[in-house]
């Protein structure tokens, strides 16, 4: 297994529900590995992983816990001097791609749901926003 970004090696970050999680030695990403199919990530749309779980339905509560994860997102972006437009796959609530933003990094937002489609599109969030995975 590589690394989607950079094609580094990949050892076992940890587990969580079915999905493992693997960290680039190169990079220091996290992913999933092997990354979810279409099919897997429409399964899990319909059983409304997007707001279940680890996602709160509300966003300012969701934005503000994973305010550190969006941090450390931002300072490895900073740490490989990373150019050129972030797309954020899964998107959520906008939370990253306004963090992103605020530190000067051009993103895209992609996401699903259409609640959360709308919540960051009336904050004016840049998006591609269904048209990767739809």
């Amino acid at each position: 297994m590589s690394c989607v970004a950079c094609g580094g090696p990949l050892s076992l970050f940890g587990r969580r529900t079915n999905y493992e999680y693997f960290q680039c030695s190169a990079c220091k990403t996290i992913q999933l590995s092997p990354l979810p199919s279409k099919q897997e990530m429409e399964k899990a749309y319909v059983a409304e992983y997007a707001t279940a779980g680890h996602y709160e339905k509300d966003p300012n509560v969701c934005n503000r816990a994973a305010r550190t994860y969006y941090q450390s997102i931002i300072k490895t972006l900073k740490d490989y001097k990373i150019k050129g437009i972030v797309l954020d796959y899964g998107a959520g609530w906008g939370g990253l791609c306004e963090m992103l933003m605020d530190n000067g990094f051009q993103c895209q937002g992609v996401e699903k749901s259409q609640d959360m489609i709308t919540y960051c599109q009336k904050r004016g969030l840049p998006g591609l926003w269904r048209t990767l995975i739809s």
